[in-house]
């Protein structure tokens, strides 16, 4: 049986993307070449004006339209994981809907956005959805450390190399288990 994976990948196609935006784009371009038979990947988007992505046989690309980039991620995204009938949620943004309906991989890294707005939504947000994720991923041991000093808890944390695509789909397979 074919399990649906879903990314979170709202950034992807703006004209003037963040380093995570350009990360979480090779990542997706690396998966459309593995072998993996039992996966599919649904890449969830906002519109934008550099569409630098387009489906293939194991990726298909959603559009989802949305005025906020909060309207998306809490009411646009969760809405998208039913229709879509995803298995898991990669977000890949350090933040993720409070409630998927789903199990939730998120993808932590110190914030490149140097807007207050974005930074003030993030610590409303991000604290309660680390406790719910299903996995944690850093790219690095300080990463790591930083989430075990700011919760106090034991979090299911994995720091990985978020570009090796077989490394991210034997996570996935994991957390399907």
């Amino acid at each position: 049986m074919i399990k649906r994976i879903g990314i979170e990948a709202q950034g992807i196609f703006k004209r003037d993307k963040t380093k995570s935006d350009i990360a979480v784009l090779e990542f997706i371009k690396k998966l459309q070449h593995t072998g993996a038979t039992d996966l599919e990947f649904i890449i969830l988007v906002r519109p934008g004006q550099d569409v630098c992505l387009s489906s293939s046989k194991l990726v298909k690309v959603v559009e989802l339209q949305s005025v906020t980039a909060v309207f998306w991620e809490q009411v646009v995204l969760p809405a998208a994981v039913q229709k879509h009938k995803l298995d898991i949620l990669h977000c890949t943004s350090g933040t993720a809907p409070l409630d998927a309906g789903i199990p939730v991989i998120l993808t932590f890294r110190d914030s490149d956005s140097s807007n207050w707005l974005a930074r003030f939504y993030k610590s409303l947000v991000v604290s309660r959805v680390i406790k719910r994720a299903h996995r944690i991923i850093t790219s690095s041991e300080a990463d790591k450390a930083k989430l075990g000093e700011s919760f106090g808890q034991t979090l299911n944390v994995i720091t990985c190399d978020e570009s090796d695509a077989e490394q991210m789909i034997r996570i996935y397979k994991d957390a399907l288990n």
